[in-house]
């Protein structure tokens, strides 16, 4: 959050077009694992709907 939004937009792998919203998506993400006494994530490249069906199919 500390970068001005032109040097996040500098980031690597970090999309130009979301350099804007992700202190906000971060902020956003860490008040989710405060409250739910979590401390970490798990990403997937899969969605939720995916995630359903591999577990109906099982």
């Amino acid at each position: 959050m500390a970068l001005p939004l032109h040097e996040r937009m500098a980031v690597p792998h970090l999309p130009a077009a979301r350099a804007d919203i992700i202190p906000a998506a971060l902020i956003t993400i860490d008040s989710v694992l405060e409250y739910a006494d979590r401390d970490r994530v798990t990403h997937s490249f899969y969605n939720l709907r995916y995630g359903i069906a591999a577990e109906l199919l099982s």
